[in-house]
């Protein structure tokens, strides 16, 4: 019984053993070359998306703001009844069942016209600081991605120096022996050449795994498979001229300093910093914004329910208003215009809340 157990366990170790050097074979080595490393990085990288992706919400918040400006439209139906007593306005109470039928669209602005101006200004410099923050990403990563290809090259040929130079060293110990066999060379010279020799694949061992750790860390930066051996597809590093030499140092530097976006993004920050202290200063002094308007349909009356009486009617209603202290009264110009048949005319007037 034990052996017709134990015969299908040994079967399967056999055949997972015999397919385990084919499972276990490593991929074989992708070549890249500069340039394609390069565009990969401004397209690949994270940091660079996460980059972009905050440069959007920038934008999106500048957008925002800006839609502070614009009113709100509300179209819509409303119905309105009312049975039994009612108290007018002087208090006399009155028996009146009445209804009131509403139909048409409604166009409101509510804005702080002092808060949303400074409040876009100073989000406008946040999305140009932000565009320049993605920028400062792409151009910080396209960099370490430069350096970490030529670090790839570099290994490379530190591994090719290293097996060239076991290559000398097994040939000179061949000779060697050969010379030992024949008695024209000592014993310990064979020895010291076998010791050159494991020293020199040692070496040799240890460029391979540095080659293998440089293409790692491109893949890394470029958000490839890590498990994928890169090879560098340049056989030597190859002198690089990024300005002429016979520009002067002050050019560069003068250059350098308009180009580069961290000052740009530096200098967006502090503008928008600076819009944000403008608006707590002069934004109250800038007056509020309200205004209404109405067009549709009124219609009902007194009685018996149904719609009836019904006929066009509009409302119009404005105001500008300045906050006075941080949580002090207001002074409020206000008028309002209501278009319904036998209406007063527009009538603007100044009210005090919570002043002395």
């Amino acid at each position: 019984m034990k052996k017709r157990v134990l015969l299908p366990v040994l079967c399967a170790v056999l055949m997972g053993a015999q397919e385990s050097p084919a499972a276990s074979k490593p991929p074989s080595p992708q070549r890249i070359d500069l340039a394609t490393a390069l565009r990969l990085a401004g397209a690949n990288n994270l940091e660079v998306q996460i980059a972009r992706e905050k440069a959007a919400e920038a934008d999106a918040n500048a957008r925002i703001a800006v839609g502070q400006f614009f009113p709100s439209l509300s179209p819509g139906l409303g119905y309105r009844r009312h049975e039994g007593n009612l108290q007018d306005v002087a208090g006399a109470i009155l028996n009146a069942d009445k209804e009131q039928f509403t139909a048409g669209g409604a166009l409101a602005a509510q804005v702080d016209l002092g808060e949303a101006l400074f409040a876009s200004l100073s989000t406008h410099q946040l999305r140009k600081a932000a565009q320049h923050r993605s920028e400062v990403q792409r151009q910080e990563t396209v960099f370490q991605t430069a350096c970490a290809y030529f670090d790839l090259v570099r290994a490379h040929a530190a591994e090719a120096v290293a097996q060239d130079a076991v290559g000398i060293a097994e040939d000179y110990e061949s000779q060697i022996r050969q010379a030992a066999d024949a008695g024209l060379a000592f014993k310990g010279d064979v020895h010291r050449s076998q010791t050159q020799v494991e020293r020199n694949r040692l070496i040799l061992a240890q460029a391979r795994e540095q080659s293998k750790l440089a293409g790692t860390r491109l893949a890394q930066l470029l958000r490839l498979d890590s498990t994928v051996a890169l090879r560098a597809a340049d056989s030597g590093l190859q002198p690089l001229e990024l300005v002429p030499l016979s520009r002067s140092l002050d050019t560069l530097v003068v250059e350098s300093l308009a180009a580069r976006p961290e000052l740009k993004q530096f200098a967006a920050q502090l503008e928008a910093a600076r819009k944000s202290r403008q608006g707590a200063i002069y934004g109250p002094l800038i007056p509020n914004a309200n205004a209404q308007a109405f067009y549709g349909g009124l219609g009902g009356g007194v009685g018996n329910p149904g719609p009836r009486n019904f006929d066009q009617a509009s409302d119009y209603n404005a105001s500008i208003s300045w906050r006075i202290g941080p949580g002090g009264g207001s002074l409020t110009l206000a008028g309002s215009a209501p278009t319904t048949p036998g209406s007063a005319p527009a009538r603007w007037n100044w009210k005090r809340r919570g002043m002395k």
